[in-house]
């Protein structure tokens, strides 16, 4: 049994919207989240008991990954999904310690993609250019990404269409969930508008795609941004911008 202690402590040191996912079992209000609670919930498939391991080693499957890169401030992270038809399960989800060393993030992704034969891998190029360029010339089916706003919502948008459909599975782990959870977003003013045609609304704004993501401070948003890579990762085709509100 869990200590009293333990739990007092966890409340110290987690935001308090994950405590309470983690060891109240609820969720907080969306309050603005891009993923709704229903939504998240929603795509637990309790059939997946555990995610694959860095040691497996598979052939003729069909995989798709996506590295969030960070080092100092941030954390790295890699996620891998299977895909299968229209559906994608979430195989490998996995959040590097602080200060891990580039050239240990180049092996990880080289040795894992060699295992599993992954198809294409998505890296996020913003401020580590010399690093994806590094790990295109070394690993099969790497792509370096700008993390453009517009790249941002297109990648988020995908992941949040492909869930409202239930196509997008994963087993469940707090630590997923939460990342998941984190995420927020804001609408942002559009064009201005003629006089008489009022306000933007929260609706309005999504269908013209004007939003800003960002993420509570004290939190990490890193596992999140390497799944959107790994679903972008997926198509062949850049992602149409999604602006549909979903239901929460």
């Amino acid at each position: 049994m869990i200590s009293q202690e333990f739990i007092d402590l966890q409340r110290r040191q987690l935001d308090p919207d994950r405590f309470s996912r983690e060891y109240e079992l609820q969720f907080t209000e969306d309050h603005g989240r891009w993923l709704s609670q229903e939504l998240i919930t929603a795509c637990v498939d309790h059939s997946i008991v555990e995610p694959w391991h860095f040691e497996d080693s598979f052939e003729d499957l069909d995989f798709c990954a996506g590295l969030d890169v960070g080092q100092q401030n941030d954390n790295a992270a890699l996620s891998i999904i299977e895909l299968q038809g229209e559906a994608r399960f979430l195989r490998y989800s996995y959040l590097f310690p602080l200060g891990t060393p580039y050239d240990v993030l180049t092996a990880h992704l080289k040795v894992i993609t060699d295992r599993w034969h992954i198809r294409r891998t998505l890296v996020d190029a913003t401020n580590e250019r010399a690093l994806a360029e590094t790990m295109t010339a070394q690993i099969d089916g790497v792509e370096g990404i700008a993390f453009t706003q517009p790249w941002k919502q297109k990648a988020a948008g995908f992941l949040k269409q492909l869930m409202s459909k239930k196509q997008f599975r994963y087993y469940f782990d707090p630590e997923v969930v939460a990342g998941l959870a984190i995420e927020q977003f804001e609408v942002l003013a559009g064009k201005p508008k003629a006089e008489g045609e009022g306000e933007v609304s929260k609706e309005q704004g999504e269908l013209e795609g004007n939003i800003r993501f960002y993420h509570a401070p004290g939190t990490h948003d890193d596992r999140f941004w390497s799944i959107c890579l790994a679903v972008a990762a997926s198509i062949e085709v850049e992602p149409e911008p999604f602006f549909a509100v979903i239901p929460r």
